[in-house]
């Protein structure tokens, strides 16, 4: 037997079988979330690849971030572009150890707090997938919400659309609120829930101020500004009134000069009026 021409065609058979032959891992996961996946390598490390590219180590990919432990991939705040197949590959030969197929289930909606007055306040929760979803509900510390009371009321016109609306919330409503759906996957019944919160309304805390060195003497110097203020205006009061009292006096001064010149000319037509009657 010729091993020059076979050992080429057995090394490119065993290439071919370890990479038609890798275990398949599938991870359906909400968005927001964390994925660890895990490599079993060996010492030469290993290199991970999201749809035959290289996959983000330490940067972001629409919101995710991936970074690289040893062996394994852990991706933080999952989103939307997430989903994909995954690949480790031996980082000496290349050679595909493992991939994993991960789907991410985009659901968005949104918190909320109690209203200020008696009024009502919203949730909404919307999921965003390709899967069949059978059913979606509201739960409150695992009760299920049906339908509409007095405290509570929802609507879902489909199964992936959700709003529940909280009729006239006091503080006791505060608090969490889950989401909760079921959706087909392979053939299987799986269950997600997110939870979104009804906050109690902000309470501004009242800031203590230092306490000032000067504290004590800051009473006293308002008693003197005020003494100030005061004899001020007594003082701007008094010199208005002098100078009006002396325009005053200078008035009635002119009016009995003029008097007088008046009464003078008055005395000489008299007198001389008299003498003109006595020569006659």
């Amino acid at each position: 037997m010729n091993w020059t021409f076979t050992l080429p065609i057995l090394i490119f058979i065993s290439l071919f079988y370890t990479n038609t032959s890798l275990p398949e891992n599938e991870f359906v996961r909400l968005n927001g979330g964390e994925l660890i996946l895990s490599c079993e390598a060996d010492n030469d490390g290993v290199n991970w690849f999201l749809n035959d590219a290289a996959a983000p180590r330490e940067s972001s990919l629409a919101g995710s971030k991936g970074s690289i432990i040893n062996s394994t991939y852990v991706i933080t705040e999952l989103s939307a572009n997430d989903t994909g197949v995954y690949e480790c590959r031996s980082a000496k030969t290349s050679v595909a150890i493992k991939n994993f197929t991960v789907t991410i289930i985009s659901v968005t909606g949104n918190n909320s707090s109690l209203p200020t007055e008696n009024n009502s306040t919203e949730l909404t929760c919307n999921v965003d997938t390709d899967f069949a979803i059978t059913s979606l509900h509201w739960r409150r510390n695992e009760d299920i919400i049906n339908g509409t009371s007095d405290e509570y009321s929802v609507t879902t016109p489909t199964n992936k659309h959700s709003t529940l609306t909280l009729n006239k919330p006091g503080p006791e409503d505060a608090g969490l609120y889950t989401c909760a759906f079921t959706a087909e996957i392979d053939g299987e019944m799986k269950e997600f829930k997110r939870h979104f919160s009804v906050n109690t309304a902000p309470v501004v805390a009242e800031i203590e101020k230092p306490r000032n060195k000067l504290a004590a003497v800051w009473p006293f110097l308002g008693i003197c500004a005020e003494v100030a203020i005061l004899c001020s205006i007594i003082f701007i009061f008094e010199k208005r009134r002098n100078r009006k009292m002396e325009e005053e006096e200078e008035v009635d001064a002119v009016k009995q000069d003029v008097l007088n010149q008046a009464n003078g000319t008055d005395d000489k037509e008299v007198r001389q009026r008299n003498n003109t009657n006595v020569k006659a």
